[in-house]
């Protein structure tokens, strides 16, 4: 991308414009500010960080899952589940919906 942004003279003076926007996506894509995944499925709160993270990646995993712990997470994606299997099953017959994703939205 620097490349491209730095071949000509317009796209230098593009570059200029385009400098804080640029700053604030690579802050937004940088792994070590977004780290971790949560687990669907499991009755509690789970994330997993990754495997290569530095001590800031780490850091925001944990905060992650705090902000997970304080808010009704479980119950906001049982509740969705459940919405979708509702929208779902109007479209489907209901023995064609997995037990297990039922026993999910339950």
């Amino acid at each position: 991308m620097r490349e491209a942004l730095t071949g000509t003279i317009n796209a230098k003076f593009g570059a200029l414009f385009m400098a804080p926007g640029l700053r604030k996506l690579k802050d937004r894509i940088d792994p070590s500010s977004n780290n971790g995944g949560f687990f669907l499925g499991v009755n509690g709160v789970v994330v997993k960080s990754h495997g290569g993270a530095d001590a800031r990646g780490v850091a925001s995993a944990v905060n992650m899952a705090a902000g997970l712990a304080r808010r009704p997470f479980r119950d906001e994606v049982a509740a969705t589940v459940k919405s979708v299997m509702q929208r779902q099953a109007k479209f489907t017959k209901p023995e064609a919906i997995a037990p297990a994703a039922k026993a999910a939205a339950v």
